[in-house]
């Protein structure tokens, strides 16, 4: 068998333009970020960025685990709304 990158390999230009597009969109995601409300901003790179689960978010904040759950909901959708179409047309 093959090894599983032969069959995914990318010439180096398609690299460079996917390396280029995560940049962008890297950079969209943090002036995104930067928008929200502390808390809010904060849960959300916790949660999606760091991995911290749910409940030791909850605990951090002294919140309870669906506030938690709300406010990264409520970040989420702030975040698609500003990235808007550039989020969309990354995953195609």
């Amino acid at each position: 068998t093959e090894p599983l990158e032969d069959h995914h390999s990318l010439s180096g230009n398609d690299y460079t333009a996917r390396e280029t597009e995560r940049k962008e969109l890297e950079e969209l995601f943090r002036k995104a970020a930067e928008k929200l409300p502390p808390q809010e901003r904060n849960i959300l790179l916790l949660s999606k960025i760091e991995g911290v689960p749910h409940k030791q978010i909850a605990s951090q904040f002294r919140v309870s685990v669906q506030t938690v759950k709300n406010q990264l909901s409520r970040a989420l959708k702030k975040i698609k709304r500003y990235m808007g179409d550039a989020l969309s047309s990354f995953f195609i």
